[in-house]
């Protein structure tokens, strides 16, 4: 078992989402981070990083995708009080430095964009994964 994944089960069983009342919302909330956890270690395969580059230990990096049935990313409209996004995937970063943030933002938007397609993802539990909302964590990645 991926050590990331079995630290996501331990996390959520010792937060309580993993008991032995099999409640809907739990299971499906268990189910969702292990598909997050795939989607993101199929992300780090698609990672080179920046050769030689120091990475500050706060540095963040959120990427907002949707996807389709078959895995394929999907277009959609972001509105918020000052921008409207449309097409794919879109990102921010917080912490580290502002080069770091600009630089490590673009690469995880293009990681993304590269993985695809998402075929592997069960298509019955679409509704999990159909939109991805994922923070990533550039020092850990290329450890």
């Amino acid at each position: 078992m991926n050590r990331s994944i079995f630290f996501v089960l331990v996390t959520l069983l010792f937060s309580g989402c993993v008991q032995n009342n099999n409640s809907p919302i739990k299971n499906s909330e268990l189910q969702k981070t292990l598909l997050r956890e795939q989607i993101i270690s199929h992300v780090k395969q698609c990672a080179t990083g920046i050769e030689n580059q120091k990475i500050s230990r706060d540095l963040r990096v959120r990427v907002i995708f949707r996807l389709n049935l078959d895995g394929s990313l999907q277009e959609f409209t972001t509105r918020t009080s000052k921008l409207q996004h449309t097409g794919g995937p879109i990102g921010s970063a917080f912490g580290g430095t502002e080069y770091e943030r600009h630089e490590f933002t673009r690469e995880f938007l293009r990681y993304i964009l590269r993985c695809a397609p998402y075929d592997f993802l069960p298509k019955d539990q679409y509704e999990l994964w159909a939109h991805n909302e994922i923070t990533f964590n550039p020092s850990v990645i290329f450890d």
